[in-house]
């Protein structure tokens, strides 16, 4: 069970912080609820039974700690693009990506539209308005996590990364 101030990670609100567990009658039963603030959307405030949605499936998991988002960086070059077979296929495997809560795949995933964007652009088009989409909310739930396992501001994630990524000799230093 996760405790108040615990940060956690929502499958489709990227990170939330616990403001505390309630008994709230949203049914017909009383059940235990995690009352959860989006770190990035403070306007907002969500209720997450503590047992799992109706399937008993858990929506959230602990955000990953400052090591795992240091091996999670140095993994990044190894992670392979993901794609999708055809058009008519990519807005649902983007949603079953972007929400399986799955870094890794996340990294997957925008690796695959980036390589996608660099063909759409050598051929005079651009990436479809999924696709942008997709990459946006990829990058605000993977920045999001790693920010709070870091400990720095959102805004420096991408250049954290690069500055790792380039240590480690991973990345042209031109």
């Amino acid at each position: 069970m996760f405790k108040e101030n615990d940060y956690v990670m929502h499958d489709t609100r990227g990170v939330c912080k616990v403001e505390g567990v309630a008994a709230l009658d949203f049914s017909e039963k009383d059940k235990l609820y995690y009352k959860l603030s989006p770190v990035f959307d403070r306007e907002t405030t969500l209720y997450v039974p503590v047992s799992g949605g109706p399937t008993g499936k858990m929506s959230l998991r602990p955000v990953i700690t400052r090591d795992e988002a240091l091996e999670l960086i140095r993994m990044m070059p190894e992670i392979e693009a993901k794609a999708y077979s055809n058009y008519k296929e990519q807005a649902q495997f983007c949603r079953e990506v972007l929400y399986s809560g799955d870094q890794k795949e996340r990294i997957a995933l925008m690796k695959g539209i980036f390589q996608n964007g660099i063909k759409r652009k050598q051929s005079g088009k651009t990436l479809s308005a999924n696709e942008r989409e997709s990459q946006k909310v990829a990058e605000a739930f993977l920045y999001g996590e790693l920010a709070v396992a870091l400990d720095i501001p959102v805004n420096q994630v991408e250049d954290y990364i690069a500055n790792e990524l380039e240590k480690a000799g991973s990345i042209d230093q031109n």
